[in-house]
């Protein structure tokens, strides 16, 4: 008897819902995976493929006549800083990996120069103030096998509802992912003409976003100092 209220209990909880107006729910892209950069060795390997790139799409667009000039514009930031000298030395080895009679061609500029081909690149750091998981929440197994079990086969519903709870416990516990991800946007640029561009999305941990973000310089503040003779006006950090 206690078995057989058990069964209708389970069926009733399954055919509530449906008599409930619902709205749409939410549904979560498929499952993919997603690089996480914090080492500037990462930084190489992304310079290393840009370089690779860039060169790509020069000698298919962008080769004079008689000589292509290309200069890579940094910004402040630490990021910055160390990736304008990665990006150099995989550009200067890719060119010197050309043939002997294309190498000519081809010079990399080591100042600011607006004949040349830029190459320009910014990080941008989106910050996501809730919380993240890598891994399914607890109690997700258990609805979904206690569904099946009433759906398919009533003789084994008792089992697949453990087998439910047991996958909560073992694998619905929440990973912490970080908060923060930045978006790497790198660009060819001619003439003010806009020729190529990459974006690349990476995962960084929540300390390091300073490296992608420009120094915030202290502001000035103003006293007045009072003295015997006159009033003067001192600028203090």
């Amino acid at each position: 008897m206690y078995s057989l209220y058990l069964k209708l209990l389970v069926i009733l909880l399954v055919l509530l819902p449906a008599g409930c107006a619902r709205v749409p729910q939410p549904a979560s892209y498929p499952f993919s995976r997603q690089k996480k950069m914090q080492s500037v060795y990462h930084w190489d390997v992304l310079a290393q493929d840009i370089a690779g790139q860039v060169m790509a799409v020069v000698e298919a667009k962008l080769v004079d006549s008689e000589k292509t000039c290309i200069v890579v514009n940094p910004d402040s930031t630490v990021f910055g800083q160390a990736f304008a000298q990665l990006l150099n030395a995989h550009l200067l080895k890719d060119l010197d990996g050309l043939p002997v009679s294309e190498q000519g061609f081809f010079s990399l500029s080591a100042i600011p120069n607006p004949a040349c081909i830029q190459v320009q690149y910014e990080a941008q750091v989106i910050k996501h103030r809730t919380d993240r998981s890598a891994r399914v929440y607890p109690g997700t197994w258990t609805v979904l096998t206690g569904a099946i079990a009433v759906m398919h086969d009533f003789a084994w519903y008792e089992a697949l509802l453990g087998t439910g709870v047991l996958a909560d416990l073992t694998g619905g516990i929440q990973e912490a992912m970080s908060h923060n991800e930045v978006l790497i946007t790198t660009k060819i640029v001619r003439k003010n003409m806009l020729v190529s561009l990459w974006t690349n999305m990476y995962y960084i941990n929540d300390r390091d976003d300073w490296h992608y973000r420009e120094e915030e310089k202290l502001p000035l503040k103003q006293f007045n100092l009072v003295t015997d003779d006159n009033l003067s006006k001192v600028n203090l950090l």
